[in-house]
Formats: C-alpha cells, structure tokens, sequence
C-alpha cells in the first residue's frame, strides 16, 4: 500500500527497543525502526527511507495500543529529538530500562546478573539542572528556539520542556523578545551568518542560583550591555550571565572565548552536603537526586575505610572525589579540562 505522497505503507508489530528507545519491528525480514512505537503494539507504518540494512518508518495508525501507552506531558514528544518514552508509563520504562542495562553489563562484563535492581524517581519531570537551546527561523524565517527534530538540525519550537527545571521557560521567552527588539539575528546554519546560536541555562538544585550564557558567532554581539540589563530585569532570579563567543563551523556547542556580562561568571549548588563551583564548561550531573541516590550506593557498595586511597579519573568538578573524600584517606583527581579543575 502507498499514501498521498508514494511512500510504502506496511502493517508491523514491534518486537523491542532500540537502546535509544525506538520501536524495532520485522517485516518480509527487514528491519524497521519506528520512534514511538512500543512492544507489542501494531501499527501501520509509512516507510520514510531505506537503508543497506534496515528501514525507517513512522506511524500512521496505531491497530493495537499498548496498556502501558499514556498520554505524554510533553505537545510535542513526537516530533522533538529530546525524550523516547513520554508515551509509556514510566514503571515499565523502569523494566525495560532494567532489562537493557543488565544485558549490557552482562555482555560487555561477562557477568550473569539475572535481576540488577533499579531506583527510580517519585516524580520523573523538571528534574534537569542544565538546558541548551538552538535558536533559528522557520521555513516562514520566524524567530524560534527549542530542541532539533530527531536526528536532524530542524528546530522543533517549544516553549515548555516538562523534564527541564521550570525557570528556562520566563527566561527563553525574554530572550526571544529582546532579539526581535534589539534587532539581534539568530544564527544560521547554512548561511553562516546571524548572532545568537545557543543559550544554556544551568540552575542549582538546592542553591537555586541560575547561570545563563549566550553562545554567540562572534564577538561583535551589538547591544549586549542593552540586552543583558534587559533581561536581568526582566527576570532578576537570573545569578549570572555570561557570553560565549564560538566562531567556529562546527556542532560544539561552546567557544573557548568567554565573557561575564553580569553576576561573579559561575553558579554553586550542593551534592551530597558538599558545595561546589559550576561553570558554563564544566561537567555536572543532570539530574541532582538521582546523582545524590547514585553516589550513595557506589559509597555503601564500594565498603569504602579511612585507609583507602582513590584515584578520580576524569574527575570534572569533583563531585565523586569530594563527596567520597569524608570516608577515605585521599582522593587524587584527574582532569584534562582545566575550568573544571578551578572548579573544583
């Protein structure tokens, strides 16, 4: 069968998870890999393109629903690259997550754990610290700003991400306004040209601070002293903010180049009891609960005594070293990154 547009349509039923959580179905012994599409669901699927060794499709019927499919949080997890299970009850996104996890130790280990328990959250949205936002025009040159389409460099506009900590959306809006009222240009890929590539939003979790920073094109970004004491005002929770200038042709997100518009240039929040330094390159864990969780259990697990010397390999900003550094002897740290060092 074909639609409107001369794409294959096949019927399917998904088998698995890819480990980036697209739905995996078989047909005429093909490979499919469909996004959204969970175990034991059928579907039928439009065939979007074909590879050496599998094809891609996405849905355009469900025929038989999944009772673990819910209604996500998120409008637009069907189309943003950001989340693979908003659609599936998070306790059996925990089995399957389990399953993964211990196949992978098991195979790459050579282990045989039949049953690796898993911690889960007690509420799985607006938990991550750190957000990092393109922003660009639409195909009608509209300013936007959100996350890429899955496996693209297509801007899907969101003006809410339901896991990111709340204080990103009253920012991101008063960026937008400000760029259309200062006149400052969005970047442009394919052209190479325009001002304001990405923004990061990094918050503390305990300490609440909050570290913006704009990644710019270049260093000739007109009316930043403007635009940043409009937008401290405008959202004065804001600790500091910073502009990162990257000139380069690439999809790192961060220049080397830096400089502080406002605010002491670094944000502090506590893991663990311990207080530690953020800057915009250094390397913290996303989810602060879980890595408190995390770190407990390597700690008790690890039977750690006062005789013990570690060794931290790529430390960052020493949230391992310095959180396990009251059960121990000493703690030597190893880092190439040198802003994480200062850091910590």
């Amino acid at each position: 069968m074909k639609i409107n547009n001369n794409l294959d349509v096949v019927h399917v039923k998904c088998v698995d998870f890819t480990f980036d959580g697209q739905g995996l179905a078989k047909y005429n012994n093909r490979t499919i890999f469909v996004p959204s599409l969970l175990i034991d669901e059928e579907a039928d699927v439009a065939i979007l393109y074909r590879k050496k060794e599998y094809d891609v499709g996405k849905i355009i019927k469900l025929t038989k629903t999944s009772p673990f499919r819910i209604n996500p949080k998120c409008k637009c997890s069907t189309s943003c690259g950001g989340c693979s299970f908003q659609n599936l009850d998070y306790h059996k996104e925990l089995e399957y997550k389990k399953i993964i996890a211990t196949n992978t130790i098991n195979k790459i280990g050579k282990f045989n754990f039949k049953d690796i328990p898993i911690h889960g959250m007690e509420y799985p949205y607006f938990y991550r610290n750190k957000i990092q936002i393109p922003f660009g025009y639409d195909k009608q040159h509209r300013l936007v700003y959100g996350f890429y389409k899955f496996k693209s460099h297509d801007i899907v506009p969101i003006k809410e991400c339901v896991i990111e900590d709340e204080c990103h959306v009253k920012i991101l809006e008063n960026i937008a306004r400000l760029m259309k009222e200062l006149n400052i240009k969005a970047y442009d890929e394919d052209r190479l040209n325009g001002d304001l590539r990405h923004v990061l939003i990094r918050v503390g979790k305990i300490s609440k601070e909050i570290m913006v920073t704009l990644v710019v094109s270049n260093n000739r970004f007109k009316n930043k002293n403007t635009f940043s004491k409009a937008l401290i005002k405008a959202c004065p929770n804001i600790t500091t903010l910073l502009l990162n200038i990257n000139e380069r042709k690439t999809n790192v997100i961060l220049g080397e180049k830096e400089e502080v518009l406002y605010g002491k240039g670094y944000i502090e929040d506590y893991l663990l009891g311990i207080k530690f330094r953020i800057s915009s390159k250094s390397f913290y864990q996303v989810n602060h609960d879980q890595c408190e969780v995390l770190y407990k259990l390597a700690f008790e697990k690890a039977n750690l005594s006062k005789d013990d010397v570690i060794l931290d390999a790529y430390c960052g900003i020493g949230t391992i070293g310095l959180t396990s550094a009251r059960f121990l002897k000493k703690v030597v740290g190893v880092e190439i990154v040198s802003d994480a060092i200062k850091d910590a």
